[in-house]
C-alpha cells in the first residue's frame, strides 16, 4: 500500500510539474503574440468559458500552437 501511494504521489506531482511548464510556456508565448501584434485582450474560446462567440479570423490558435512545438523542436536540438 505505502509503495502505491509513494507512486501515485509521484505521478501527481510529475503531471503538476508538467502542467505548470505547459502554462508559462503557453502564457510565455501569448504574451509575445500580444505585444507584436498590438492585442487588448486574448480571450478564451471554450465551452462554459462565458465568450460566446469569436470571429474565426481572429483565433490564434495555430499560430500559438506552431510555436509551442517550434520551441519544443528547439530545446530537443
Amino acid at each position: 500500500m505505502a509503495d502505491q501511494e509513494r507512486m501515485t504521489k509521484a505521478l501527481v506531482d510529475e503531471t503538476t510539474q508538467i502542467q505548470e511548464e505547459l502554462q508559462k510556456e503557453v502564457k510565455d508565448i501569448l504574451s509575445e503574440l500580444r505585444k507584436e501584434k498590438g492585442y487588448n485582450y486574448i480571450l478564451n474560446y471554450a465551452p462554459g468559458s462565458g465568450v460566446l462567440m469569436v470571429n474565426d479570423a481572429l483565433d490564434i490558435t495555430a499560430e500559438v500552437l506552431s510555436r509551442l512545438n517550434q520551441e519544443k523542436s528547439d530545446k530537443k536540438q
